[in-house]
């Protein structure tokens, strides 16, 4: 069965060109057309649709109104909406998102939009959908169909560590618990820099599971906006602070970090602290303090930066890799790190360092009760 996805232009050739990319680089999908917010809105009533392609500047009816009343009406709620616009500022992607927006991407579009952007927004916001409508159904019948989300959790995931980098090598492990958790882990190279961010959510649940897919998005959009982690992570804070009014205890912990040649630059907002691992097998833990995100306005952020060198790697990961373990829940951080210190400086590679952290801390039943993730980046 194909997936209806509609697309509002006001443009015969932006029509054109976006019908051609979704049915060039996405597999069975079915294009429907709309030249202004009105005439949207009517199709919409009149089809079932998967996937809203929307442009801001419309007639009649513009974007935000568009998105408003869609968001607004329990029949369409629940259908995701990509933002297609020519307007660039954070404060636009912001309000979208605030209405309900899955997504954002900004015209013109160039030859690599075409080819992999778009046509991977598209697919993700698609699953996002069909994962959304399996969750609604499991609610209505019984808890335990909800490891059907769970295996989609897992597959997104995974997909999000499918990539190869230049000047890195990236090592990701995710251990899932037994339910919907609010892990995240991202790696972007943009400009030749190595962009990376790993958040943990405080609470676990499908709120926690939307609101880390919500925060990639809003993370990818940011390291093309912004030059700086403490930028990101300011910018992250403000965006799920002012969203508490709406949504309460939006509440979790991310750290933000970019690799340019050979220097390190990270801002941290009440993450656990990293561990540097240097070539000569020497540990350096970044201990950077900041609030969680979300719970201030100003989370009094900071940032620093560290020369690094070939074969130094940087070990990140989501405190799942101690809860729930009776040999170290109720052990002192301090004590955690300088185990975990140890298992790094005599890994013979990070492979196997990863494979020994999983069997020390997350080998019982009850380490299952947290989602755990685990992220190394390596210079080459």
């Amino acid at each position: 069965m194909k997936n209806r996805i509609l697309v509002v232009e006001d443009t015969k050739l932006g029509r054109k060109l976006m019908k051609k990319i979704l049915t060039k680089y996405v597999e069975d999908v079915e294009v429907v057309e709309a030249i202004d917010g009105v005439e949207a809105l009517e199709v919409v009533k009149s089809q079932s649709i998967d996937l809203i392609i929307l442009d801001l500047i419309l007639p009649r009816k513009d974007g935000y109104e568009v998105l408003k009343e869609l968001k607004e009406d329990d029949r369409y709620k629940d259908i995701p909406v990509i933002i297609s616009s020519s307007i660039t500022d954070v404060e636009s992607f912001k309000r979208t998102l605030s209405l309900g927006a899955i997504d954002y991407f900004t015209k013109p579009i160039s030859p690599e939009e075409m080819e992999v952007l778009i046509p991977l927004k598209v697919k993700n916001a698609l699953r996002y959908f069909e994962q959304g409508k399996k969750l609604k159904e499991i609610n209505e019948k019984n808890e335990s169909e909800l490891k059907i989300a769970e295996t989609l959790q897992k597959k997104v995931m995974a997909y999000y560590g499918e990539k190869d980098f230049s000047n890195v090598n990236v090592y990701m492990k995710y251990k899932p618990s037994s339910q919907l958790g609010g892990d995240l882990f991202s790696v972007i190279e943009k400009n030749e820099k190595i962009w990376f961010m790993i958040s943990d959510m405080t609470a676990q649940g499908v709120a926690a599971a939307m609101i880390s897919f919500m925060l990639k998005s809003i993370f990818n959009l940011l390291v093309s906006k912004l030059n700086s982690p403490i930028e990101i992570v300011k910018e992250i804070n403000k965006t799920f602070y002012d969203m508490t009014e709406e949504i309460d205890s939006i509440c979790f912990s991310v750290f933000v970090g970019v690799i340019d040649n050979d220097k390190l630059t990270y801002s941290n907002g009440g993450h656990l602290y990293p561990i540097l691992f240097r070539n000569d097998g020497k540990a350096e833990i970044l201990e950077l303090a900041g609030n969680l995100v979300g719970v201030f306005e100003d989370g009094n952020y900071k940032e620093q930066s560290k020369k690094i060198g070939k074969g130094d790697w940087l070990f990140m990961y989501t405190d799942g890799l101690y809860k729930h373990n009776s040999t170290y829940e109720d052990m002192n951080l301090n004590k955690i790190m300088e185990k975990i210190v140890y298992l790094g400086e005599n890994a013979p590679s990070i492979p196997e360092f990863l494979e020994t952290i999983c069997n020390e801390f997350k080998n019982s039943e009850d380490a299952k009760k947290d989602d755990m993730s685990l992220l190394c980046i390596e210079m080459n």
